[in-house]
């Protein structure tokens, strides 16, 4: 990218946040200001919608090209926080710079796409896939800038790494003669690397400070089009997502999400024999769809109603005998609780109590001889056509959504996988 197209793209940015709901970006911009401490990722989202509004031949070019954007377009954002918290071209401003990022959101017509959708024409371009999460690996820290102590000339030398993941390859501000802050003078920098250096150009032998070191988080997701989607006969197809710094841990298995981020193939690191790709999603920017938010809201009512209940339970096993007290006590709850459940479907009161079970769990239980029996409750419902079981699954994904989306993946897994065997 020449200097005078990467200026250009900053002054248009700039122009956007100017003029373009200039009030809800500077509040965005002033809440990274007040969280920013150097170790804290901070993202600026950005509605495609607004960039439409404010120029409908950029926002086409940043869906088709946005690795042009980017860069220029976080450095805008990066001066505006550094300017707000007072820590421009100063050391600290290099890890502030590492820890700020842009996320888009809004409408991306054509480029809103399923697992199933995305093809090879679609490369190096912005996609935003809608699907369900089916696997989250752990979070682990990727290096982003390493420093090195020379025993023999007494300095110390910073790395960049980049690798095929990497698109803030002019973010990351590079330690130079020029930037050099006075109280740590002795830094000088190397070219950006894949590998540790162990040695200088002159052969002396380099130690890793991990303390001064700069990482970010890392996470690799897997998204599922929704089973439901999937044509009749054919698996759901999926797509890794590669989630950075902020972006990580804020999924679960189960999740209906929207991601927007850059499709991309990675390079092999053994010569290519086949000329085939492993392509991935660089997410910039998640959104919930469908049941994001799964957690139970209970009203103080419904605190101090569970309470009564546990006290009386509690009450009724000091007085009585423990075999009788479980049984009468327990039995009433149950029977209340089955009575509330869907109480739209007459009858079926012991399926109902049935679901409720399983819907709570059992208890893992260890014996003497070391086998495990799990706490896992299964139930299977036959019935004749019209008798209300559909309704019944409805009525436990009301309960427990996500539970009932897993299991609804799995079910259709494997009718399609019996109707194509």
């Amino acid at each position: 990218m020449d200097t005078a197209s990467h200026s250009d793209h900053k002054s248009q940015f700039t122009a956007f946040l100017d003029t373009q709901h200039r009030g809800e970006y500077d509040q965005q911009i002033r809440e990274m200001a007040k969280a920013a401490d150097g170790r804290t990722s901070q993202r600026l989202l950005v509605s495609v919608n607004d960039i439409r509004q404010f120029d409908p031949k950029l926002a086409t070019q940043l869906l088709r090209q946005p690795l042009r954007f980017l860069a220029p377009w976080t450095e805008v954002v990066t001066e505006r926080v550094q300017y707000a918290t007072g820590k421009k071209n100063t050391s600290e401003s290099i890890s502030l710079a590492a820890r700020t990022h842009l996320g888009f959101i809004g409408t991306f017509g054509s480029h809103q796409v399923s697992p199933r959708e995305l093809r090879a024409s679609q490369l190096g371009t912005m996609v935003c896939v809608e699907g369900v999460i089916t696997r989250c690996s752990i979070t682990r820290p990727k290096v982003v800038r390493s420093v090195h102590w020379c025993a023999s000339t007494q300095q110390h030398i910073t790395r960049e790494y980049r690798d095929s993941t990497a698109l803030d390859m002019n973010i990351v501000a590079v330690v130079n003669a020029e930037t050099e802050s006075k109280d740590n003078p002795k830094i000088h920098p190397l070219q950006a690397s894949r590998s540790s250096p162990s040695s200088d150009a002159d052969g002396n032998i380099l130690e890793t400070e991990f303390g001064l070191s700069v990482y970010k988080d890392h996470q690799c997701v897997t998204i599922q089009e929704p089973p439901e989607s999937a044509p009749l006969g054919q698996l759901p197809r999926s797509v890794e997502v590669f989630l950075d710094d902020d972006l990580v841990d804020t999924v679960k298995p189960g999740d209906r999400v929207k991601c927007s981020g850059i499709y991309r193939a990675l390079t092999h690191s053994s010569p290519i024999t086949s000329g085939v790709f492993r392509t991935v999603v660089l997410a910039n920017s998640l959104t919930f769809h469908g049941h994001g938010n799964t957690a139970a809201s209970l009203s103080p009512r419904d605190l101090a109603n569970i309470r009564k209940i546990a006290k009386q339970l509690e009450l009724e096993r000091s007085i009585q005998d423990t075999s009788d007290a479980v049984s009468s006590g327990f039995g009433r709850i149950l029977h209340a609780l089955g009575a509330g459940f869907a109480p739209s479907i007459c009858g079926h009161e012991s399926i109902k109590r049935a679901l409720i079970l399983q819907l709570v769990g059992g208890t893992e239980k260890s014996l003497v001889s070391g086998s495990r029996l799990r706490g896992d409750i299964n139930v299977l419902l036959v019935g004749d056509p019209s008798t209300a079981k559909s309704q019944l699954l409805r009525a436990s994904m009301r309960v427990a959504p996500l539970a009932v989306s897993r299991m609804l993946s799995i079910f259709f897994s494997v009718i399609n996988y019996i109707h194509l065997n």
